[in-house]
């Protein structure tokens, strides 16, 4: 800092107007010093989470080979005198981690090119309460299978949504069957949705043990799976479903505590200027009359 020090004859001014200047200058050195340690923080936790990308990643993809490589090998040995049961017994074995693999490697691809905003949504207007209700259609089966009541409080006056069907249901999809096996047999899910101002907001509850706060800051993560619970699928679902949302300039949460249950929620834009698909001859909003 240079100052034109002509302008201070007294010497106990020149002694302040020095002790002011080293104190600003000592105050700058600090606030870089400090943008640089932040900025080597930010680095080194990039590269911890690239490592642990990495290493999960490479676990991920080596459990499959594995027991790809396991069913191959007795196949080889049971050459000679196998039955064709047995032949068929591997095969299926075999074939099960090659899909494995497969559904692995796409949502890898898929949640890259989605972090990367390079994924172009095929939004139009839609009907949240079809769409739902197809995906609730799909898990009946399950549901009743493991005694699970699975149940949808779905309103017929919802409006259209400007989403992209298919991707939006994939994400219903992630947190329904999530819902189920957290619930277990003789739970109960329920799917529900509303309209929240510019927004509709769906939710998926179930009874299950609940999420308790440090796994919830972590939830949305790649290759999480929650404490206490079996490793199923990529581990890439949730983070997958976040993008998918945000990508549609909606929001995505949870809420959740050890014990009651756990709701998780989202919500998509409504599509401006188009009714609801039951209000063909209503004028006025329904809810404008509560």
């Amino acid at each position: 800092l240079e100052v034109d020090t002509e302008r201070f004859r007294n010497p106990e001014q020149l002694h302040l107007l020095e002790t002011f200047l080293n104190r600003i200058a000592a105050a700058i050195e600090r606030s870089r010093l400090a943008e640089q340690t932040r900025r080597l923080l930010q680095l080194e936790e990039m590269d911890r989470l690239k490592g642990e990308f990495v290493a999960t990643a490479s676990h991920e993809l080596r459990a499959p080979l594995v027991s790809l490589a396991g069913a191959l090998d007795r196949l080889q040995a049971m050459a000679s005198g196998a039955t064709t049961a047995d032949w068929r017994r591997e095969m299926a074995a075999a074939r099960e981690q090659v899909d494995r693999l497969r559904r692995l490697a796409d949502d890898l691809l898929d949640l890259a090119r989605l972090e990367a905003g390079r994924v172009e949504l095929q939004r139009q207007p839609v009907d949240p309460s079809a769409v739902i209700r197809e995906r609730l259609a799909r898990f009946e089966p399950e549901a009743a299978a493991q005694a699970i009541r699975l149940a949808g409080d779905i309103p017929d006056t919802l409006p259209l949504v400007d989403i992209d069907r298919e991707r939006t249901g994939r994400v219903l999809d992630e947190l329904i069957g999530n819902a189920l096996r957290a619930s277990g047999p003789d739970g109960r899910v329920l799917v529900s949705a509303d309209t929240v101002g510019r927004f509709v907001q769906v939710s998926v509850a179930d009874n299950g043990p609940g999420i308790s706060i440090e796994d919830q800051a972590r939830v949305f993560d790649k290759f999480v799976w929650l404490s206490g619970g079996q490793p199923e699928g990529s581990g890439l679902g949730l983070p997958i479903a976040r993008e998918v949302i945000r990508a549609h300039g909606g929001a995505i949460w949870v809420d959740s505590g050890l014990g009651p249950g756990s709701v998780f929620s989202f919500t998509v834009p409504i599509a401006t200027g188009l009714a609801p698909p039951s209000a063909v001859s209503q004028s006025t909003d329904p809810r404008d009359e509560t």
